[in-house]
């Protein structure tokens, strides 16, 4: 892969994970049911980048397993049992780890885990006669979570976002256009923009109907805001193909001055550090919480840009310092394992 084509990569990874950041920065309650919607796409958009760029061929499925997973599963780990330590869970820890709970956000660590152990299974799937089956998961999983609300009720705890199942099509659509089973681009951008504006729309609409607006649904405030309800999928894996263009481009985009203008530069930085932020950005919010945000500001989206770069600035500089004081070789290695 060439080198703009990388850096177009990590700064999408920048804007998604600042829009994690913003997910769990303070919003109002009636706000975000404006505000999510332009949030949403951060979890689909990193497992489409995932499948995007898996290999087109695995060799030997064990060997693109064991390197994945051990890539995540090592910091995940550490991180885990810091915030064990900070919750005094150490009762329920082997609960929370297996389902990815020792921090309420690390569920997506055991979703990814999932989807790359079925990768050598989707692969096979997309060249076959059968391909668009790779997107029933994610179908089911809608049709079975809607029947359940429209009852007034919520799949239960774990099966809603800990399993593969609800979020599969995003790293799927990211493996079909890889592989050219979909190619994307077939479809004119202007197309996709459009169709995203009217699914943003429609999320917002959606929102108030599960907040009680119009007496047509019942209320349910996690679905209102949910990046797995209908409308959100769809505006991110829209979202996704709009993105594609941005990656594939070879014309220097003219408002980065060729990725090298400062914001390209920035957002940069902050996808090189984005697995850091996402796991350490809960433990930080806990702090600025108490001594920053409540006390003098908490207003978004100035917290979630607060909360970012000093996320990124703590992750980006602790990597330095572990160099200078371990090595390159030592080092890095110790960067990896923290998940820096």
């Amino acid at each position: 892969m060439d080198n703009s084509k990388s850096i177009k990569i990590q700064i999408i990874r920048g804007f998604a994970i600042m829009a994690v950041v913003g997910i769990h920065s303070h919003i109002s309650y009636y706000g975000g049911i404006w505000i999510r919607p332009f949030l949403n796409f951060a979890v689909g958009t990193f497992l489409f980048l995932s499948g995007y760029l898996t290999s087109k061929d695995i060799t030997s499925p064990f060997d693109f397993c064991k390197k994945r997973i051990l890539r995540v599963l090592i910091p995940y780990t550490f991180w885990s049992v810091i915030y064990t330590m900070i919750y005094n869970s150490w009762g329920s820890f082997w609960k929370n780890y297996l389902i990815g709970n020792a921090c309420d956000i690390y569920y997506y660590i055991i979703v990814y885990i999932q989807i790359v152990l079925i990768s050598p299974i989707l692969i096979r799937l997309i060249n076959s006669r059968f391909w668009a089956l790779g997107f029933a998961p994610n179908v089911i999983y809608l049709i079975v979570k809607y029947v359940i609300a429209m009852r007034g009720a919520d799949i239960p705890g774990i099966f809603n976002i800990n399993f593969f199942y609800s979020w599969t099509a995003f790293y799927y659509l990211g493996l079909c256009h890889a592989r050219r089973r979909i190619d994307i681009r077939k479809i004119p951008l202007a197309i996709y923009i459009f169709a995203w504006i009217i699914l943003s729309g429609i999320q917002v609409l959606e929102g108030h109907l599960w907040l009680g607006y119009f007496g047509i649904l019942p209320l349910n405030y996690s679905l209102a805001v949910s990046q797995q309800k209908i409308s959100a999928v769809l505006t991110t894996l829209i979202f996704d193909c709009m993105i594609v263009y941005f990656i594939e481009c070879k014309k220097s985009i003219p408002f980065m001055g060729g990725l090298k203008h400062i914001a390209g530069d920035i957002f940069a930085k902050i996808g090189d550090a984005s697995f850091g932020i996402y796991l350490i950005h809960v433990m930080l919010l806990m702090v600025l919480n108490s001594y920053l945000y409540n006390r003098v500001l908490n207003v978004f989206p100035i917290n979630m840009f607060i909360t970012t770069l000093l996320c990124s600035v703590l992750v980006l500089g602790i990597g330095r310092i572990l160099k200078a004081v371990f090595g390159d070789i030592v080092g890095i290695r110790i960067i990896r394992w923290l998940g820096f």
